[in-house]
């Protein structure tokens, strides 16, 4: 029970944060200061939800998408192989970052990768790996050197990320991004980035945790109904 009030205080609270009281002037929130309280909100409602074990979990954007109609399961996987088969045609040799998202003038860094059982991206938002995994963490550095703020959207262009990597030094393997709700999260990356500044964001890949050291990374990026293979 004083879990529930707890969590009902802090919504009460959000809430009136973002509404306006009769004959009050409502306070102007900074995007910054939404995003915190919406990540606040969700990692509270998380944590206390008797219910959910896992805290803020994976979200598979396939799963919410509906077919426009109904089909058999062979019909599926001839469409899905027909789809497979013409991405491939389309990926273009010697790809890099900046193919994929320099038009506007960005740069865009590969910077490193590590192995992590969680994620942290501030005092209210963790991210953990499945039970028997790791996150391997790729960080990337976005910088634009024009004179003119400049936007990354990933969100709304729907762009999509696997990698893969050697684990180990054995053969390599593939895996897809796991996405999250982080404001860093590169799969679903949606901010502006102001003249003259860098900013980080990653990628977390679920692989398993016996996995001590990663190589030969290669990133997959399909935007645009096009796939781009970018060696790291």
């Amino acid at each position: 029970m004083k879990k529930r009030k707890r969590v009902e205080g802090i919504l009460c609270l959000t809430g009136l944060l973002l509404l306006t009281g009769c004959g009050t002037q409502a306070y102007e929130l900074t995007e910054s200061e939404e995003s915190q309280i919406v990540n606040y909100a969700a990692h509270v409602v998380s944590k206390y939800n008797a219910y959910q074990k896992d805290g803020l979990v994976y979200v598979d954007q396939s799963a919410s998408e509906e077919p426009e109609t109904e089909q058999t399961a062979a019909g599926s996987e001839n469409i899905e192989s027909t789809e497979a088969a013409d991405a491939a045609d389309e990926i273009p040799a010697g790809s890099t970052l900046e193919d994929v998202f320099g038009a506007e003038g960005l740069e865009v860094g590969f910077t490193g990768v590590s192995l992590a059982a969680n994620y942290t991206e501030s005092d209210v938002l963790d991210v953990r790996a499945s039970s028997g995994k790791q996150f391997m963490v790729l960080t990337f550095d976005i910088t634009n050197p024009t004179e003119e703020d400049l936007t990354l959207d990933n969100l709304t262009t729907k762009v999509k990320f696997a990698a893969d990597y050697s684990a180990d030094g054995a053969e390599s393997t593939q895996v897809s991004a796991y996405t999250t709700i982080m404001t860093t999260d590169f799969s679903t990356y949606d901010d502006v980035i102001a003249a003259d500044e860098t900013k980080t964001a990653v990628l977390l890949f679920e692989i398993p945790d016996s996995v001590t050291e990663v190589s030969d990374l290669v990133l997959h990026v399909t935007r645009d109904n096009t796939t781009y293979e970018i060696k790291l």
